[in-house]
């Protein structure tokens, strides 16, 4: 046992004792600091060196000295130690530590338990307001979610509330906690910041079991940490998290969050709330609304006054939940004279002077809790109060004490600030400027001090409670950690940061944000927002748009368009303050990435956006930049408004003609025609030359590089029936664009959504329906998961193609009939119109013509209006529904003109499956009519056209035509061996589906296969009689 009064140290037991009132009361050590201090007092009196200590401590290990620091740190904690004014533990500057305390190494000692006061008896007035906390968290352990607001003016005590009830939380049960804490960004806030903070400091107390949990069912949000997952575990989870959104990231992190809760209840605190980004209001709002059980108790803290000036959207929902009951607010007004008079209570057993000091206390303060014990504070430094004996005593009148205390907050609070000694108040000035918590690593630089010295000044103040806290260790990306320390509240941030000259606070803000690129350099995207915030405080306005940029990259990498997009928007503001020489490129590159997001989110301003990049790349002559641009534009307009998009890409063309670059202005070229094929209509000329330029381009141009133009071919090739190559371009474009996006692009290109629009379409026509269903399940999923809502009506309409084909009608009306009204959206005319020539398709081979009719008339209606993309491929359905309609119905005549109209068509393109079905309904029209002979000449060139091309949806349909066709005409052998290539395709495609696929047997029993059966043993009959 060594004694060093009044503490005692036992290596055996080890633990760190100290002697009060005649008993000993145990100290909590980590085993890290306590092996430290044990090591420094078995060498009492001698200087031990870094290396030394770090070796004995941490062997065969590497350890940043800043660990070493941090522990002596928590141990002069523990004692009650001061490096500037040591008692116990002396620091030799670069050299190491000293134990200076005289050591009895024979001591004994007793231990006995010991109850300290807890910090709840100084929290005075809020009974009633810890009891409803309480009443929240025992609600929330039934499963009922709680969402609880704590609202007040500054210093009224919301965060000593919350920090006393999670105090006697803990003390009772052992729920999961964790805090996050918002800064105050003046615009610049990263998105999800005081949730990813919670979520990181949990995850880092619990360790893997909780880490696994967010692995599970937050891959979004646990992808965010570079320090909880390894590098391998990352890129396992990246390619589920590819493209995901918003929405996604909201869900799951809330998924997790309730699973943490179940097995022990869960308790997060978001303290000052008026700060708080939209993204994590997104969060809460959800969070409430939702009514399943979840044993999750999330109180916020904010001051109602500055969110609703700052217009901070928390203030609105708060509204809005409590309307609807989905939240409580805890309301905390200022302390009564009693309330202040039993806080003086626990200071003084005079009741004269309780009763006077509570009286001059409430009419200063006006029951401000920060406002009274500041003053308290400031009576004390001043010396007209004293602690003697463990009882406060006045030294003065009361009258006198009441001229001696200033008349508001602030200047109470300014008066604190001077009675520091000069060091301290520089060193919490520069504190002030880098934020409510600050890292004394990141300001040592703008102090003149060395960051030794700036901790240890840090330490004392915060051991003394003077202005600061210190707090838990902040891991670093590089997996160092740095040390911390919080004003005890931000208004002692406030006043110091605006007592500081415009011009000071600015040449510290640059200061500052230099350091940080320091500190962060291998993870600058992490606190780029930050760093934004002080160089644009700085006037560093070409380290502000880079940081800007960089801060909207990270934001893309959390899903939150919207943050990307409005730091974006902050950086093109700025831009016209860099220098002239970069100024351009930097516009340039700022909308253009503006414009990706746009369209990756579907949002109708990809538009505006790629207008102004081309006007701006225009007036500096970047030709390269307007044609990209140009093109861009026609994509985005190609399915919402066909002329506009058609005039855009003829003035593209005009651009590129002038491009000096051979290979770029041949894929630019390409993309173009692609452009105009989508768009105006299908020219064999134009599409010739669109494939001998990708086969030139192919021999001179890399995979990743080319993988946009693979795609587009790939579509060429489905809309020439080439469904094969066009399903292995797709697929070779889409993983060749993969290798770019895993390389850094966190969006999906669009012509990534086209490949995955497209290749399902590709089986689908191929025959390859099981194939294609569970390339579609997969695709839905995916994009169902990642909230993208657009990409899931188009691939759920690609699912219904197939079970049209099927004749699966009643799945194909049930799914379409909801779509119809996606007009409206950006891009849902293109969705809309899909939808109605399935729905009014399917009307029709339900047998429901009326409905049938009036669906394939609007649709015809609005193709007179204008086009969109593929316009010309969609009339090839609908002219096929409209003559199944008038067949149906009996009207002849009208069957014939549509008939011949969708021949003439599809003859005018390569689509032969079209084609193919186009002859075999004409010759199903010449039947109807009694033509036989020109019913078997339509029959014969459809018959060629599935001879000479693989087309798995025409071939059974024409076979089965021929058959009867034939057998009308008396060649019962021919009708035969028709009938039974017909019965080959329809085995084909349903054995496709496979046979665990209901499809399969609806497809199977449906009323044309039937017939075909039918049909099949009648002619049996006859060829055996025949016999």
């Amino acid at each position: 046992m060594y004694r060093f009064l009044p503490y005692s140290l036992d290596p055996i037991d080890e633990s760190l004792l100290r002697q009060l009132s005649g008993r000993d009361e145990r100290i909590h050590l980590p085993p890290k600091a306590f092996a430290v201090l044990r090591f420094l007092v078995e060498n009492a009196g001698r200087l031990v060196p870094h290396n030394e200590l770090m070796e004995k401590v941490w062997p065969d290990t590497f350890v940043q000295p800043e660990v070493l620091s941090s522990h002596i740190r928590d141990i002069r904690a523990a004692l009650g130690d001061s490096a500037r004014r040591p008692r116990y533990i002396e620091t030799v500057s670069r050299r190491g530590y000293r134990f200076i305390a005289l050591v009895d190494q024979n001591a004994s000692s007793t231990l006995a338990q010991h109850t300290l006061p807890s910090s709840g008896q100084a929290l005075v007035g809020r009974d009633y307001a810890l009891a409803k906390l309480h009443q929240c968290y025992r609600t929330a352990l039934t499963g009922s979610r709680q969402l609880v607001f704590v609202t007040g003016e500054p210093g009224i005590g919301k965060t000593a509330l919350c920090r006393e009830f999670l105090c006697q939380v803990r003390s009772s049960d052992a729920p999961y906690a964790t805090w996050g804490q918002c800064n105050e960004g003046y615009g610049v806030q990263e998105p999800y910041f005081p949730l990813l903070k919670a979520i990181g400091d949990l995850c880092r107390a619990e360790g893997p079991p909780l880490i696994e949990i967010f692995k599970a069912k937050a891959p979004t949000c646990i992808v965010q940490f570079s320090d909880l997952i390894s590098r391998e575990e990352r890129a396992a989870l990246d390619t589920d998290v590819r493209s995901a959104t918003s929405g996604r990231m909201l869900r799951e992190v809330l998924d997790a969050l309730e699973v943490v809760g179940e097995s022990r209840p869960l308790v997060v605190i978001l303290d000052d709330l008026q700060w708080v980004d939209r993204a994590s209001v997104d969060v809460i709002a959800e969070f409430a609304r939702r009514h399943s059980p979840a044993k999750l108790l999330l109180i916020g803290t904010f001051r109602p006054l500055e969110a609703f000036l700052n217009e901070n959207p928390i203030a609105v929902l708060k509204e809005d939940l409590l309307a609807h009951r989905l939240c409580t607010e805890v309301s905390l007004s200022g302390l009564t004279m009693s309330d202040i008079g039993e806080f003086l209570s626990q200071m003084t057993s005079q009741q004269e002077l309780r009763s006077g000091l509570a009286k001059l206390l409430y009419s200063r303060s006006e029951g401000n809790p920060l406002f009274m014990v500041a003053a308290l504070e400031h009576s004390l430094e001043k010396g007209l109060l004293m602690i003697e004996d463990g009882e406060l005593r006045l030294r003065t009148a009361l009258d006198q004490l009441d001229l001696d205390i200033p008349l508001s907050l602030k200047r109470v609070l300014e008066v604190q600030i001077d009675n520091l000694e000069t060091e301290e108040r520089r060193i919490l000035e520069v504190g002030s400027v880098e934020g409510v918590i600050f890292c004394p690593a990141v300001i040592a630089a703008a102090t003149d001090h060395s960051y030794q010295e700036v901790e240890d000044i840090c330490h004392d103040l915060a051991i003394r409670n003077q202005l600061l806290r210190a707090m838990p260790e902040h891991p670093l990306s590089d997996g160092s950690t740095a040390l911390c320390y919080q004003f005890v509240h931000v208004l002692y941030r406030d006043v110091l940061y605006d007592r500081q000259s415009p011009g000071r606070r600015s040449s510290r803000h640059l200061q500052i944000g230099l350091q940080l690129e320091d500190v962060h350099r291998d993870h600058l995207e992490e606190v780029a927002a930050e760093i934004s915030l002080h160089f644009e405080l700085g006037c560093d306005w070409e380290r502000t748009v880079r940081y800007l940029r960089l801060a909207a990259e990270n934001s893309e990498r959390r899903y939150a368009h919207r943050e990307a997009i409005a730091l974006l928007t902050r950086a093109l503001a700025l831009v016209c303050r860099v220098t002239k020489e970069d100024r351009c490129k930097l516009e340039l590159e700022i909308l253009e990435r503006l414009a990706t997001i746009y369209i990756a989110c579907f949002d109708p301003r990809c538009v505006a956006a790629y207008e102004a990049l081309y006007q701006k790349a225009n007036s500096c002559g970047q030709m390269e930049v307007s044609a990209r641009a140009l093109l861009n534009l026609a994509g985005c307009l190609v399915t919402q408004d066909g002329k506009r998009c058609i005039e855009t890409a003829t003035h593209a063309a005009k651009v590129i003609s002038t491009l000096p670059k051979a290979l770029l202005r041949t894929r630019m070229e390409m993309t173009c025609k692609f452009i105009f094929v989508c768009a105006a209509g299908w020219n064999a000329a134009e599409v010739d030359q669109l494939r001998r330029s990708f086969h030139n381009l192919r021999e001179q141009v890399d995979a990743p590089e080319l993988a946009p133009q693979t795609i587009q071919y790939g579509i060429i090739q489905w809309a020439s029936s080439q469904y094969g190559e066009a399903f292995d371009c797709l697929v070779e474009g889409m993983e060749a664009l993969s290798k770019r996006i895993v390389e850094g692009d966190p969006y999906i290109t669009i012509d990534f959504q086209r490949a995955h629009f497209y290749l399902p379409r590709a089986l689908l026509f191929g025959g390859k329906w099981g194939q294609g269903l569970s390339v579609l399940h997969a695709s839905i999923s995916t994009a169902a998961k990642n909230g993208d809502t657009f990409a899931v009506k188009i691939l759920r309409l690609n699912r219904v193609w197939i079970h049209y084909h099927a004749m699966d009608f009643d799945e194909v009306i049930a799914a379409c009939e909801p779509l119809q009204d996606a007009g409206e959206e950006f891009s849902g005319s293109y969705v809309a119109r899909m939808a109605r020539i399935l729905l009014g398709s399917a009307q029709v081979g339900a047998g429901d013509l009326r409905r049938g009719a009036l669906t394939l008339a609007k649709v015809k209606d609005e193709m007179a209006v204008g086009p969109v993309v593929l316009d010309w491929c969609f009339r090839l359905p609908l002219l096929a529904a409209l003559t199944e309609l008038a067949l149906a119905e009996r009207n002849l005549d009208e069957a014939g003109v549509q008939a011949e109209h969708y021949a003439t068509l599809a003859q005018t393109t390569e689509k032969h499956t079209y084609s193919a079905l186009a002859l075999e309904v004409n010759a199903r029209v010449a039947l109807a009519r009694g033509a036989l002979t020109d019913a078997a000449t339509f029959i014969s060139h459809a018959v060629e056209l599935i001879n000479e091309h693989d087309l798995p949806l025409a071939c059974w349909r024409v076979h089965a035509t021929a058959a009867e066709i034939y057998r009308l005409l008396g060649k019962k052998t021919v009708s035969r061996n028709h009938r039974d290539a017909a019965s080959s395709a329809v085995t084909k495609l349903a054995d496709s589906l496979g046979h665990e696929q209901a499809l399969r047997e609806k497809f199977l029993q449906s009323s044309g296969i039937s017939r075909l059966s039918m049909s099949n043993s009648n002619l049996s009959e006859e060829l055996a009689s025949a016999r």
